[in-house]
């Protein structure tokens, strides 16, 4: 490879046919003067010149009349083709090498008579940013080896994993669970699909793992919740006036200080108190809303809360979601997410981590804003998993800590995203466009500033998730009838 143009963050290299640079590589760019341009590949094109078009016109004419005799003594044919076959390959400089230690700069410019163009490991990259992590997890491989994460880099961070349908964006979610579980950590996942349900089933997780069905395995009690979880969610989830929320409060004492505290008992109440009738009707509504809502029962003593969050050694709780209504959803979540707020102020629990797979069906606005800011602060680190990035609030971009992003078309989208986090649009547009599947793009404080392309390995357990066809059906039918 020969350094051919250099402007400004932006690098030129030729190529031949033989050499093959992939999307997202490093290569290292010096001159032998002890420093190194540290580039990064992102796009890939044929070199033009002069006259090559008229080549090809004449070639494709001759071929086509298929007449003559063709002689090349000197083989000049075999030199044209190595010369159209020639390649161009942009880079952006991210950064320079100089005494074993990389700074983000791009303005230094080597020698391009003796420019040295090599690949760069991902070993020597961590070396020269001075990353040390006592806990790596693995994700899979990046320049043909083994790459790895600090969890620590996802603890108390705000991590968001993004891309189109069957990427592989799931997957990726379902192994920063398994390795923060195995670090000792407490996931809580919210399953829109269903589809973490097989992880808790994985060998690497027995006993540290447990799938519940609210309405069915899971139910929540008055007691259990307390005043304060169920003004949230009568508040935010029902989304109750701040008059009728007031009273709501006013019943549940009243009803609390009778030994009587259940939904029959506050509905009895609600109807019989003397308030005004607008506010008895909202009232009213929302009792039944929880009522109908089928995620409560009465029992006479309440069930102990914390072990959905944490359990010593690591805990994974999947919450199956695919049958809940939307206003199921939202009450379930302003539930867990109350009471663990309420258990971390109390320091009952550790912080926890909250994956929730496609949050924008059942997160309304005031949430997410809840969750980046205040909640992050008790102890609560959210992964959103998605596939429409207009569905997430710029909120959420401009203090994103972790971004994992597959293969995404739209360029409005990547644009969005790169002004957020301050990237350069063209080579994360790119290099978001030409991700095959199972490989991301990973920028933030998992890449210790550098975006990497790693290509995600596989799980060790079923996986799950993936698209259901009719074709695929029909083939299974198929087989256990001829069996």
């Amino acid at each position: 490879m020969k350094l051919l143009q250099k402007r400004g963050d932006e690098v030129l290299l030729l190529c031949s046919p033989r050499e093959e640079v992939s999307l997202g590589e490093y290569l290292s760019v010096s001159d032998g003067g002890g420093r190194a341009l540290i580039v990064q590949a992102y796009e890939q094109s044929y070199l033009e010149y002069p006259g090559m078009l008229e080549e090809l016109v004449r070639e494709e004419i001759v071929e086509s009349l298929g007449q003559g005799e063709e002689r090349d003594p000197l083989e000049i044919r075999n030199f044209n083709q190595l010369l159209r076959d020639l390649k161009l390959v942009r880079c952006k400089v991210r950064g320079v090498l100089s005494g074993g230690r990389l700074s983000l700069e791009a303005g230094w410019l080597p020698s391009r008579s003796r420019a040295l163009v090599r690949r760069v490991s991902m070993p020597e990259l961590l070396r020269a940013q001075g990353v040390q992590s006592r806990r790596p997890l693995k994700l899979g491989e990046a320049q043909g080896e083994e790459h790895s994460i600090c969890w620590e880099d996802l603890d108390g961070k705000l991590t968001l994993i993004l891309g189109r349908k069957e990427t592989g964006k799931s997957h990726l979610a379902k192994l920063l669970a398994t390795g923060l579980v195995q670090a000792g950590a407490g996931v809580l996942v919210f399953d829109i699909n269903n589809e973490y349900l097989a992880l808790t089933k994985a060998e690497e997780l027995e006993g540290r793992a447990q799938a519940l069905t609210p309405s069915s395995s899971l139910l929540f009690s008055l007691q259990g919740l307390g005043l304060g979880v169920m003004v949230r969610i009568v508040e935010w989830a029902l989304e109750t006036p701040a008059i009728s929320v007031r009273e709501f409060a006013r019943l549940w004492r009243a009803c609390e200080a009778e030994g009587r505290l259940t939904l029959d008992a506050l509905l009895e109440r609600a109807e019989q108190a003397r308030m005004n009738e607008h506010v008895r009707e909202a009232l009213v509504s929302r009792l039944l809303a929880l009522r109908g809502s089928r995620l409560f029962s009465e029992w006479p003593k309440p069930p102990e809360l914390s072990s959905l969050f944490y359990r010593e050694g690591g805990q994974l709780t999947v919450l199956a979601l695919r049958h809940l209504s939307r206003l199921q959803r939202r009450i379930l979540v302003e539930a867990l997410l109350g009471k663990a707020l309420e258990l971390l102020s109390l320091e009952r629990i550790p912080p926890i981590f909250v994956l929730a797979e496609e949050a924008h069906l059942y997160l309304g606005e005031t949430h997410w804003d809840d969750l980046i800011t205040r909640m992050r602060h008790y102890g609560i680190f959210p992964i959103f998993v998605t596939n429409q990035p207009d569905a997430v609030p710029e909120t959420v971009y401009r203090q994103l800590d972790n971004l994992f992003l597959f293969n995404v078309n739209s360029e409005r989208d990547v644009e969005r995203i790169s002004a957020c986090l301050g990237l350069d649009a063209q080579s994360t547009a790119a290099i978001a466009k030409g991700l095959p599947m199972g490989h991301c793009l990973i920028v933030g404080l998992a890449s210790h500033g550098l975006p990497v392309v790693s290509r995600i390995r596989s799980l060790g357990a079923e996986a799950g998730g993936a698209t259901r066809s009719f074709l695929a059906w029909q083939q299974k039918a198929i087989k256990q009838s001829t069996s």
